[in-house]
């Protein structure tokens, strides 16, 4: 297979390609837009070849950071899938036509190859440092067979709310994204507090901004769930052609407390599924979250508490310039350590 990248294809013929090829939210357009919004890394369109076609047999969305140009990417860059190309046909080695094509590039040290919404796999063959996760699949539901489904601690508090109050709807205006890039900020607190996971800093609004590209675009949608008028829990999925994913949750205190987390992603699987969706994935976790001492259990439980469908899922790391790659990942680690100073 020969590749081909591109920078900036046409958006309507990409995005019909990735379609075509069952493709994801991970490599269209918007993802790209969304990814590169604040110019900090620069987005590449691969496309795979087979000798006797001129069409495309795979095509993916590749994400190089930091954008080549910038000052902190003269040690080298890292290129990053966020989920495996789109492709229809099984057992083609991408992950080894990646390594190539990156030991030739004079910028790229390091390549992630993540599985986010995985349709396909990057190869037959083993990853080199491999990474396992696990994903939800949410099949749409009426509701009293979504309720069948659901273990009876997620029906308790999807009851609760609906008591309390609890009132859920999509909102796509700039002021429930920036409430919703609040919420998101309190839970990261959180979980550093009570799981001891550190929380990266976070721009609210260069946050909200970032969605707000997926949102203008029609692929994202923000669930805010409020209780006497004041959001207190939201969750925000990106859309493409049949599928959406669960990209990211907030929440306050209150709202754990009164259930309105389940309800809001009860309610947003209900409203998908009523606009065409097909594909409900919740996102995902760690292969060890199954473990009760895992830090992700208790977010294991709770997806698994809602009726979805554990997948097991592969991505992998390769260093192609290894040298090169820890120098760029102790400057990352000077830069992370920096910014929580500064806020």
């Amino acid at each position: 297979m020969r590749i081909e990248v591109d920078e900036l294809p046409p958006p309507a013929a990409w995005d019909g390609r990735v379609a075509a090829l069952r493709g994801t939210l991970f490599q269209s357009h918007a993802w790209a837009a969304y990814r590169c919004h604040d110019g900090r890394a620069r987005a590449l369109h691969f496309s795979w070849f087979d000798d006797r076609s001129d069409e495309p047999v795979a095509v993916a969305l590749g994400i190089e950071h930091p954008a080549p140009g910038r000052m902190e990417a003269s040690l080298g860059t890292r290129l990053t899938f966020d989920g495996p190309p789109a492709a229809l046909t099984p057992g083609r080695d991408f992950a080894g036509s990646l390594e190539r094509w990156c030991a030739g590039s004079r910028s790229v040290v390091e390549l992630n190859l993540g599985s986010f919404d995985a349709r396909t796999r990057w190869s037959d063959r083993p990853l080199a440092s491999p990474l396992d996760r696990i994903e939800f699949h949410l099949l749409p539901r009426e509701e009293d067979e979504a309720f069948r489904h659901m273990r009876k601690g997620a029906r308790w508090s999807i009851k609760k709310a609906r008591k309390a109050g609890v009132e859920v709807e999509p909102r796509q205006d700039a002021s429930a994204l920036g409430a919703f890039a609040e919420l998101y900020r309190s839970t990261l607190d959180r979980l550093e507090r009570t799981k001891g996971v550190p929380a990266q800093p976070l721009a609210g609004d260069r946050f909200a901004a970032a969605l707000e590209v997926l949102v203008k675009r029609g692929n994202g949608r923000l669930y805010l769930a409020t209780l006497a008028g004041q959001p207190v829990a939201g969750c925000f999925f990106g859309l493409f052609d049949d599928g959406a994913f669960y990209l990211f949750n907030g929440s306050t205190d209150k709202a754990l407390a009164v259930g309105a987390t389940p309800l809001a992603l009860h309610q947003a699987a209900r409203d998908l599924a009523g606009a065409g969706i097909s594909r409900i994935n919740l996102g995902g976790v760690g292969a060890g979250a199954a473990d009760p001492g895992s830090t992700e259990h208790g977010l294991y439980s709770f997806k698994l508490g809602l009726g979805a469908t554990p997948v097991p899922c592969l991505g992998g790391r390769v260093k192609v310039k290894p040298l090169r790659a820890g120098l760029v990942a102790a400057a990352a680690r000077l830069q992370r350590r920096a910014r929580a100073v500064l806020s």
